[in-house]
């Protein structure tokens, strides 16, 4: 099997009410045990879903992770599993947030 390459990306930086972010790629090569860190910062009243797909497009998206504070917060947690691109979606009443990870 290859080696994976794991690369630092800024998945999600909004000071919106609510957004969704972009796909990025993961690379996977079918090894399903590749932990990826995740971390971040968002606000009270917000949520934040960490949402994969296995499959190169969005035609099955899965919500892997739902984080939701009623208080400033900061996070970090490690992914697994064979995602082969992941992407952030914000909701809530407040604003800034920022989720950045080694994928």
């Amino acid at each position: 099997m290859s080696d994976i390459v794991l690369r630092r990306v800024t998945l999600l930086d909004v000071a919106s009410v609510s957004a969704t972010g972009n796909w990025y790629k993961c690379d996977y090569r079918y090894a399903p045990d590749q932990a990826r860190t995740i971390l971040g910062t968002m606000n009270a009243s917000d949520a934040i879903f960490l949402e994969g797909t296995t499959d190169d497009a969005d035609i099955t998206v899965s919500t892997i992770v739902t984080l939701e504070t009623t208080s400033a917060a900061t996070f970090a947690f490690n992914l697994f599993g064979p995602w082969s691109a992941i992407r952030i979606r914000k909701t809530g009443t407040n604003g800034a947030a920022v989720v950045k990870g080694i994928i």
